[in-house]
């Protein structure tokens, strides 16, 4: 992508609704966000989760932080991803934004401070269940997959990710430090069934992957989060289910789709039970609607641990502060001139590679000072004017 490509886009963004929205910075001295420097991902589960048979169909909301995501230089699994947010942070705190492979990455280092940024602030903006459900969408974009809307009720999975092998199911759950993990029974059985498809009899291969965002303080005070990875199979499920074989049995049997249970009351009516589930028996209300109950203890150990997230938005820019202070200057002076270029901006840096890069240097004054000639940090990389005079 050259200038005059980016100039292009930024026309078609005009007639468009902005994926990113730039804040008025007149001095340098009023910065006191990341987004006063880089913007922010427009928050819209719609964009973000949506499924879609091609790739090419994926909103422009949705490629910006699949970009991100690349930049990260993870190994591609949701795991690695959540794994490269945590230790790309860590590097980049840990280095000397002076030196020069400090500076040459620049867009791991804008991706990675850009996502966190994002978490934060969902987090921050809304409540903990909205935080939830956006958080779905979210990572359904980080992971290449899409989220299962309140309307498809298959079960408990909450976002779908394809795999060379199928399908993997994930259930997320952004609670407190400490807190338990709890569902619907009923409906963990019936996302077990739709893990295996129509494969019913194959038992054995039922499973729901869940992450438990478990987060240090609320709301705007949410300053780290620590992921925690657990399986659930059927085994599992019984020990925690209450009649579990029965509600398999009495879901799966019906290889129609249209006459498969819908409801809660439609099992209890199968089960024979909806007199007393409509009577109050609290033991049959427990298991088809009431929650199981995982507590923390049993799913926040140190095998389960994936990743710890810095979401504290003070730290974020702090780290963006001492990173990115070569090019801060020319990010701004976009934001004062250029509403709308935010946009081709994050999606220019998102995607950019040595050789675009340089031809940016050259096409344009904007970042002619401070984009480096490679930004993955190897030894071709250019470091900044000033970097050198002092090495010389």
């Amino acid at each position: 992508m050259d200038i005059k490509e980016i100039l292009a886009l930024i026309e078609e963004a005009m007639d468009a609704a902005p994926v990113i929205q730039a804040k008025q910075i007149l001095e340098e001295e009023k910065v006191k966000s990341i987004e006063d420097i880089l913007g922010n991902l427009a928050i819209n589960t719609s964009r973000w989760g949506a499924k879609v048979s091609n790739e090419s169909d994926n909103t422009l909301d949705r490629q910006i932080v699949e970009h991100y995501v690349k930049s990260l230089e993870s190994d591609g699994t949701p795991d690695g991803v959540f794994q490269a947010l945590q230790n790309n942070l860590m590097q980049i705190q840990n280095s000397s934004p002076d030196r020069q492979e400090g500076t040459c990455q620049l867009s791991k280092t804008v991706s990675t401070i850009q996502l966190l940024n994002t978490i934060s602030r969902v987090f921050a903006e809304f409540d903990a269940t909205t935080a939830g459900f956006i958080m779905e969408g979210f990572l359904s974009a980080l992971f290449g997959g899409y989220q299962v809307r309140a309307t498809d009720t298959a079960g408990i999975q909450d976002f779908i990710i394809p795999t060379g092998n199928g399908e993997e199911f994930y259930s997320l759950k952004s609670i407190a430090n400490g807190k338990s993990v709890e569902g619907a029974g009923a409906n963990l059985v019936r996302g077990l069934a739709a893990s295996v498809g129509d494969r019913y009899e194959d038992l054995d291969s039922a499973h729901m992957i869940y992450y438990v965002l478990s987060k240090e303080g609320q709301g705007s005070s949410v300053s780290q989060i620590e992921v925690f990875k657990f399986t659930l199979t059927a085994d599992d499920a019984r020990k925690l289910v209450p009649h579990f074989d029965e509600i398999w049995h009495i879901y799966t049997r019906r290889h129609d789709q249209a006459s498969k249970p819908k409801s809660i009351a439609d099992i209890a009516g199968d089960l024979g039970l909806q007199k007393k589930v409509n009577e109050g028996d609290k033991s049959v209300a427990h298991y088809l609607r009431n929650s199981f109950k995982i507590k923390s203890s049993e799913y926040a150990t140190s095998e389960n641990l994936i990743a710890t997230l810095v979401t504290d938005d003070q730290k974020l820019l702090q780290v963006a502060n001492e990173n990115l202070e070569d090019i801060k200057s020319q990010l701004l002076e976009v934001q004062q001139r250029f509403d709308q270029v935010l946009l081709d901006m994050n999606h220019f840096l998102s995607t950019m590679t040595a050789t675009s890069a340089e031809r940016f240097k050259s096409d344009t004054n904007i970042f002619s000072e401070t984009v480096q000639k490679n930004v993955h940090g190897d030894e071709s990389c250019t470091p900044p004017t000033d970097l050198v005079k002092e090495n010389t």
